[in-house]
């Protein structure tokens, strides 16, 4: 708690409290006060509701215009929050790790409790959605809300969850993939409810049992892949994750990364605000824990080989750094359930980009490549979720 700088709190009845909303922004102006009304228009018992609003040291007065709002909506409708604003700007992970322990401090514990993370370049759509978020997460460990994005005009898909391939990328369903009339058929043959590999953390609830037991984000992992992270924690010990597929959530994806990346070429301080580096480090150290040695290798090797070649020194920092952090902390590889990890989405992205520039000689590479990953995206969908696992792909 020595990050803190300036702290706010209306806090009316802590035994009431049953969900924990917890939001870190950072330069988010632009976006707070549209998540914020959408918080307070919901139909919901806000007295049950603990808003934690923790500003990683802003400097376009996000801080100042989170209290305006969180005094002038809280007079009208009684809610308890607290407003934090930290000294410097520790990282996503870290900064969400204070308003844990804020919570914890408040609270006691977490058990019995629900902790629903909302990006700041989200707002929430469902005027039910508290009341959904609190029956989901009753019964389920950690389940992701589908979300949506894009201009009103043109609305894509943002998140239907997440995957990892073979090599060890994440993989966002159908992410960018426009909303069109086959897309929503296509989507409500899912089930309402289905597991995933990894919850996109713009939003998302986890029981509080979870936190308690297997703790939260790895503060390693400062910015990218710590929402990777933590559910591929859980799948290594038994502990599925879900996803809710109706759309709840709009997100101005990019909105937070937008800052964060200029903030990365303004940076006065040294590498540690680096996002290219934290980038390259995470999945360093993601692939070595949950993917074992030999691709950890492999991608050494690559990143090695690229950041010789084209001089990159973020990615000299990341492999040094990645190396200190399994041997100082002695990370092991831990094991996911067998079969979790397609072998082969690669290649559905490769046979589909071919089969496309065979039939169209007169389109790009590059549209033959971004048609391959949404044909597999879509190919991924129906076999995880609508035929049998077994049934084979053809291109």
């Amino acid at each position: 708690m020595n990050n803190v700088r300036n702290l706010r709190m209306h806090v009316y009845n802590v035994s009431k409290i049953k969900i924990v909303v917890l939001i870190v922004t950072y330069n988010s102006r632009a976006f707070i006060d549209r998540l914020i009304d959408s918080i307070f228009s919901q139909d919901y018992d806000l007295s049950k509701l603990l808003l934690i609003v923790v500003d990683n040291a802003s400097k376009d007065n996000t801080y100042d215009e989170i209290l305006l709002l969180l005094e002038r909506l809280s007079s009208k409708r009684k809610a308890n929050f607290i407003a934090v604003r930290l000294s410097d700007n520790l990282g996503f992970a870290p900064a969400n790790n204070v308003g844990l322990a804020l919570a914890k401090n408040i609270l006691g514990e977490l058990r019995n409790k629900i902790l629903l993370l909302l990006n700041p370049d989200t707002y929430i759509i469902d005027k039910n959605f508290f009341s959904k978020v609190e029956m989901l997460a009753g019964i389920l460990p950690v389940v992701g809300v589908a979300t949506i994005s894009g201009e009103k005009e043109e609305v894509v898909i943002d998140s239907l969850g997440a995957f990892i391939d073979f090599l060890g990328n994440p993989q966002d369903i159908l992410c960018h993939v426009k909303m069109t009339d086959t897309i929503k058929s296509l989507i409500k043959r899912l089930p309402l409810i289905y597991t995933i590999h990894y919850a996109l953390f713009a939003a998302v609830a986890i029981k509080g049992e979870i936190i308690e037991e297997f703790g939260f984000l790895r503060n390693d992992y400062v910015i990218y892949f710590e929402d990777t992270e933590f559910c591929l924690r859980l799948w290594s010990k038994g502990i599925p994750v879900y996803v809710f597929r109706d759309f709840m959530v709009w997100h101005v994806r990019g909105g937070t990364q937008k800052q964060s990346f200029r903030a990365s070429k303004q940076q006065e301080t040294t590498i540690f605000m680096n996002i290219p580096y934290h980038f390259s480090k995470n999945m360093l150290l993601l692939t070595y824990e949950y993917l074992g040695p030999f691709r950890y290798l492999l991608r050494l090797l690559i990143y090695g080989l690229i950041g010789f070649v084209f001089k990159r020194k973020h990615l000299a920092f990341s492999i040094v750094d990645s190396l200190w952090i399994i041997i100082k902390k002695r990370i092991k590889r831990k094991k996911l359930p067998k079969g979790l990890i397609p072998k082969d989405s690669r290649t559905w992205v490769l046979l589909w980009a071919l089969k496309y520039k065979i039939n169209n000689s007169d389109r790009s590479l590059e549209e033959a490549v971004s048609y391959g990953v949404i044909r597999a995206s879509f190919e991924y969908l129906k076999l995880r979720f609508l035929f049998s696992h077994k049934k084979e792909f053809k291109a």
